[in-house]
């Protein structure tokens, strides 16, 4: 398989416009990340006057693409089993299951285990392994191949995305005639990717690799990358991490991509450039706090907005992971004044459904669902219900609905008790009653207040009102407690989430994708299977899942994203936020079910195959930081809030004594030569500056 390197950022339009096109009509396959990756690679090539390229070029993402190859052969299959595999899992659990290491009762009564078997299997599945592979001689891997092995058989003809890598994999071994598609292809790879997608990519036919040039090029790394592509893909990446001084005049920014993670000689080189002092293209920044620092990172956007005269699709914020800092950057930045409206931002990846109202209404109902509508959970929820029957309201404000759950004389259920769930509506169609007979009583007592005359009226109106709603949520928590399967249980809520629960602005599309989200296991035996609270849960995961779409890539808009989903991507400006120290990289956590022992263990017995460590994703975060570095082209900014999100005091990330070696300002107060390592005086001597 041939390797192209792609060492700068005009790397790849080149090496996509020279691939090869025999015959008059140019047909060619470029297999891309993600679609962000595509449309910026489409504006590339025309921004290089090789626009001609373009004809007949067909971009494609590579599970698109391995997909392909079993439709065209044939292959009866339904894609995203990852999504149903925890379900599976935790139907499983609820068998007597003969596992040796793992305690089964832990494994029933723990949330969280069957999404912990489910990215172990993932990963296992993704490294090109089987239930097969895994050693016997130990309870341990014994009791993960027992599950995996049930799961998978249970999954029949749904894959998984490793899966659909595999199977086409196998049949492009087989005959390469099975890539359906004509002419040169091109793979856009990192170097990170597992043996399943690697695997794929390499069968392709005549396929050329495209990999960026990266550092540190770890030996871990270089190792990943020969089992994966081979050792001249190793080699030629080793030989160009080496950074090779020059003496040409740059930016900070220039220097920041360059040196940012050079080896420690190359830094000390006296030949190699320095910087003068700070030119405005590379910042680096300490503040307060998040809200601090997302103040200043709304002064940055506006600056390059009014000063630099940027355009909105040239700016990109970044962060280490999406939730919950990259809707605070959104919300924050769209809060700017522009053209007498709101500044139009983009969120890569899209935000959690949850955080719509619509959305954070349904899961406040299967809270109050799973904790068998007690008082407290049930108060919060009232609101949300259609009022029946009354002209002059929609819904009951936030006081009336905790008046009416404490003063409908029952505390609902409990984990003890969830049949108390079930007493709202004997409890409701009793209060009716009363109020009547207190009305009628109040009306014939002349003595009575007139205040007191409205408040029965208007509390006797909201009961009557929203008893439909009530009883149909009722009706749910029913279902939970007689242990109703999946598909009946949702059959219910789906019906409550319609008829009776308001959905405001595009709620109503929120209720149809959490339908097709749960329609693969309504429909398979996991619907039939899995009961009462474990299927509640069930539905609660896939809400959780979901996430709705902010903006759209290629408009006039900031990009808000990942640092790792912004690689590969180019922009005019780019600030990193929430650098506090093991945030990026982050601090390495073990796994439960795969402990690094046990991934060791079977890297060494399976050749050829690589299984993800936690230095590994060290690494691809590192990687991830650099390109997107590298993407900036005029200007860099990396932010880092001394208090977080947890109110917790960090300090910043250790990637600040990095950068300042790379740019090695010269001292503020004596003006002499910076040294190769800066200390942490230094650091905030030198770069950290108010923000402007």
């Amino acid at each position: 398989m041939k390797v192209i390197l792609l060492d700068s950022a005009d790397a790849l339009p080149g090496a996509v416009a020279a691939l090869p096109v025999p015959g008059p009509l140019p047909t060619r396959t470029v297999l891309v990340p993600s679609e962000r990756h595509a449309h910026a690679l489409r504006r590339a090539l025309v921004r290089a006057g090789q626009d001609a390229a373009l004809a007949g070029t067909r971009f494609i993402g590579p599970l698109t693409a391995a997909m392909e190859v079993l439709y065209v052969a044939g292959v009866a299959f339904s894609p995203g089993e990852e999504r149903l595999r925890p379900a599976r899992l935790l139907a499983l659990f609820r068998e007597d299951l003969p596992v040796e290491h793992f305690d089964l009762d832990l494994l029933q009564t723990t949330r969280g285990w069957d999404g912990a078997f489910a990215a172990a299997i993932g990963e296992l599945e993704a490294a090109g392994l089987s239930p097969a592979d895994l050693p016997s001689d130990t309870a341990h891997p014994r009791d993960v191949a027992l599950l995996w092995s049930r799961v998978a058989a249970e999954a029949g003809s749904s894959f998984s995305a490793a899966r659909v890598y595999r199977e086409a994999t196998t049949l492009l071994s087989r005959d390469p005639r099975a890539w359906p598609f004509d002419g040169a292809a091109l793979a856009i790879a990192t170097g990170h990717e597992d043996s399943a997608l690697a695997g794929f990519l390499a069968a392709i036919p005549g396929a050329m690799l495209a990999l960026p040039v990266v550092r540190p090029a770890s030996e871990r790394f270089l190792e990943r990358v020969t089992r994966l592509y081979g050792v001249d893909a190793a080699r030629a990446l080793e030989a160009k991490a080496t950074v090779r001084p020059s003496t040409r005049a740059v930016t900070e920014r220039d220097l920041l991509a360059s040196f940012l993670f050079a080896d420690s000689k190359v830094l000390a080189d006296p030949a190699r450039p320095r910087s003068k002092g700070p030119d405005g293209t590379a910042e680096l920044e300490e503040h307060a706090g998040v809200e601090a620092e997302l103040e200043a990172t709304a002064t940055w956007v506006a600056r390059q907005v009014l000063e630099a005269r940027r355009p909105l699709e040239e700016i990109a914020v970044l962060v280490p992971a999406q939730d919950p800092l990259a809707q605070l950057v959104a919300d924050r930045l769209v809060r700017l004044p522009f053209e007498g409206g709101p500044l139009p931002v983009y969120v890569a990846g899209g935000l959690p459904a949850v955080t719509e109202t619509a959305g954070a209404r349904i899961l406040s109902v299967l809270r109050a669902l799973a904790s068998h509508l007690s008082a407290d959970t049930l108060a919060p929820v009232l609101p949300a219900l259609r009022l029946d029957g009354d002209p002059d309201r929609s819904h009951l404000s936030h006081g009336e609905g905790m008046e009416l759950a404490y003063g409908l004389g029952t505390a609902g259920g409990n984990a003890a008790h969830p049949e108390g769930a079930l007493e709202w509506s004997t409890r409701a169609a009793a209060r009716v009653a009363e109020l009547e007979v207190a009305l009628r009583h109040a009306r014939a007592d002349e003595d009575s207040a007139a205040r007191e005359l409205r408040r029965l009226e208007r509390t006797l109106r909201s009961v009557r009102a929203v008893r439909p709603a009530l009883d149909a949520l009722v009706g749910v928590a029913r279902a939970v407690v007689e242990g109703a399967p999946l598909a009946a249980l949702w059959d219910a809520l789906a019906k409550l989430v319609e008829d009776h629960l308001l959905l405001p602005g595009e709620g109503a599309a929120l209720g149809a994708r959490l339908a097709e989200s749960l329609a693969p296991a309504c429909a398979s035996a996991i619907g039939a299977t899995l009961a009462g609270e474990d299927a509640l849960a069930v539905v609660e995961d896939h809400l959780l899942s979901l996430r709705v779409p902010h903006g759209r890539f290629g408009d006039p808009a900031v990009y808000v994203g990942t640092v790792q989903g912004a690689a590969g991507l180019a922009f005019g400006a780019v600030r990193v936020v929430g650098l506090c120290e093991g945030v990026l990289p982050s601090q390495p956590r073990e796994d439960p079910v795969l402990p690094e022992r046990l991934r060791d263990a079977l890297e060494r017995a399976v050749p050829g195959r690589v299984l993800t460590r936690a230095e590994d994703r060290v690494a691809a975060q590192v990687h991830g930081l650099l390109g997107a570095i590298a993407g900036a082209r005029d200007a860099i900014a990396l932010s880092a809030p001394r208090v977080d999100l947890a109110r917790t005091e960090r300090e910043p990330a250790s990637l600040f004594i990095d950068a300042a070696a790379a740019l090695a300002r010269p001292d503020v107060s004596t003006g002499q030569p910076a040294e190769a390592v800066p200390s942490t005086g230094a650091l905030a001597r030198d770069y950290f500056r108010p923000a402007g």
